[in-house]
Order: structure tokens, then sequence, then C-alpha cells
């Protein structure tokens, strides 16, 4: 399993998801918040980690921060998710995936998303 097919993965799930709940607006703006938002939650985990490893006590982890964090990895999704691959390249890529390897990519979505919020909240508490 790659990466960023892993990725696409979850960018066609919450896409089609959106889109079977009714929501048809912006459906591809909501699936690129998502698979934004994790890695996020990743490198703030990493951030956290290493503050409490190195003991650094004057380093501020604010919301301008968060913010430029959120902000370049959606322009890296948006751009290699619109302008590289193509969204109807995209979404025909998994059309036509068994359901067998939906079903493994979907149990690893979402031990994905547990261990990505658990990581987070271990890494703040420790």
């Amino acid at each position: 399993m790659i990466v960023t097919d892993f990725f696409d993965y979850i960018f066609y799930r919450v896409y089609k998801g959106y889109i079977n709940w009714g929501e048809s607006d912006i459906p591809g703006v909501y699936a690129l918040c998502v698979i934004t938002l994790f890695p996020c939650l990743n490198i703030s985990s990493l951030i956290f980690f290493g503050i409490d490893v190195f003991k650094v006590k004057s380093w501020n982890y604010d919301k301008i921060f968060l913010f430029f964090c959120f902000l370049t990895v959606m322009l890296f999704n948006y751009y290699r998710i619109y302008k590289r691959i193509g969204l109807s390249n995209l979404l025909n890529k998994w059309e036509g995936v068994e359901k067998e390897q939906k079903r493994k990519y979907t149990g690893w979505m979402f031990v994905y998303f547990i261990l990505s919020i658990v990581v987070l909240f271990i890494s703040i508490l420790y």
C-alpha cells in the first residue's frame, strides 16, 4: 500500500460519502479538508513529542502555526489531486477496484483515524 494511494482512497470515500448523503455542493472541499486534517494531526503529534523529548520550554505552538501547517498540506493535496492526478481520474481509479481491496483500505482508514487521534492525545498528555 502506497501512502498516496491510501490518501487517494480516503479522498474518494469522503467525496462519495458526501454525495451519497445528499451534499452535492462541494464534496471535493470536504474531502480535501479531511485528507489535510489528519496529516496535520500527525505533524502536531510529532511536534508535541519533540518538545517533550528535547525539553523545549521557549517554543510557542500557536494558532498561526497550525493555520500555515494546514494551508501548506492543503495546497499540496490540492495540487496533487486536482492538477497532477485529476479528479475524474482519481474517482475512476477507485470505482473499478474490487470490493475486497476497498474493504481492506477501509479497515486501514479507520485504524489510521483512531491511531492519529490517540497518538495526538498521548503526545499532548505526555
